[in-house]
């Protein structure tokens, strides 16, 4: 995957979406993602969630969603952190998108989502990290909001819980525009909220050149593909 949108790109969708801009960002880069074939499951899918204009099945593919809240009718409803319904080794891909932080059993659903996938299967993550704490007062949240995940906290508990012996890495964002991802809910208006993101993208590209580590440590959110090993 590549590492971020271009400047365009970036603000199309932004005014074309309306979406937060760590939203934003995590549908970009699932859009690089090859097609799913096989057996998809998608869990904690919500009711259509927007990263689904992004990615793509192969005909045939089946796709299954899984939610603990039967309102959000997916194909199966159940409460993860008890386990998957599923027999070991079913699964061809699994997606994971910003589901993990709200999972305080973290361990046991990666355990769980490594037995269901099949050798070599792939599991797609997405996880926030310089982002507000979601709270259950907000109506779009059922559950609560317990943990942030580091590069290197992500890659260990993927490979000590899920066996996955191939995990990439993809940063998103950098300081400036991890600071316009906290102040969009204050800006509101788009007119004057897409300026300031564009701003904020060409103050990390100079902060690249002047300070490297800079998208490595001020981090809005990681996407990740894990390998389960064959």
């Amino acid at each position: 995957m590549r590492r971020g949108p271009g400047l365009s790109t970036l603000v199309r969708h932004l005014w074309r979406d309306g979406a937060t801009l760590s939203r934003t960002f995590m549908n970009l880069a699932l859009a690089d993602i090859p097609v799913l074939a096989g057996t998809v499951l998608d869990v904690g899918a919500g009711e259509h969630p927007s990263y689904w204009n992004f990615v793509s099945l192969a005909p045939g593919a089946r796709l299954l969603t899984l939610d603990r809240v039967a309102g959000n009718h997916p194909h199966v409803v159940a409460d993860i952190e008890r386990g998957l319904p599923f027999r070991d080794g079913t699964i061809d891909t699994t997606l994971l998108f910003n589901v993990l932080e709200h999972i305080f059993d973290h361990r046991r659903v990666i355990r769980e989502i490594g037995r269901v996938l099949r050798p070599n299967g792939v599991l797609y993550v997405a996880v926030p990290f310089l982002v507000a704490v979601h709270t259950k007062a907000e109506p779009q949240f059922f559950v609560d909001d317990f943990f942030r995940y580091s590069r290197s906290g992500l890659v260990r508990l993927l490979a000590e819980e899920g066996r996955f012996d191939e995990v990439e890495v993809m940063e998103q964002g950098g300081l400036f525009l991890s600071v316009a991802n906290l102040l969009q809910p204050a800006l509101k208006l788009r007119a004057v909220w897409i300026p300031a993101v564009c701003l904020a993208y060409l103050l990390d590209l100079l902060a690249d050149r002047r300070f490297p580590p800079n998208r490595e440590k001020w981090v809005m959110g990681y996407v990740v593909t894990a390998r389960k090993a064959g």
